[in-house]
């Protein structure tokens, strides 16, 4: 299996992935506790929120932008952008 997730947009982690991937994010906490009752011990610190790469957050979790006005969208992507500028400073 190619580890490169190209064109796919989501789907279930595999056993896979925990063999193949260092890190696998989670856009909540909410996940992050699906994605550590499913997984080995032996992965589960493979396991991160997005947000958590950046201190200075507020917010934990992505929270959903559908129910609200483009504002909201702004605002995800501020908070994405945040937590990847965060995951680039990291030291795996």
């Amino acid at each position: 299996m190619d580890t490169c997730m190209g064109r796919l947009r989501s789907r279930k982690i595999t056993d896979q992935d925990l063999l193949n991937f260092y890190l696998i994010l989670a856009v909540d906490t909410s996940n992050l506790t699906e994605f550590s009752r499913l997984a080995p011990s032996e992965h589960l610190y493979k396991f991160r929120v997005l947000l958590s790469f950046e201190d200075w957050l507020k917010e934990t979790d992505l929270p959903e932008p559908y129910f609200g006005n483009f504002d909201g969208f702004e605002f995800i992507l501020g908070l994405c952008e945040a937590g990847v500028s965060g995951l680039l400073k990291h030291k795996a």
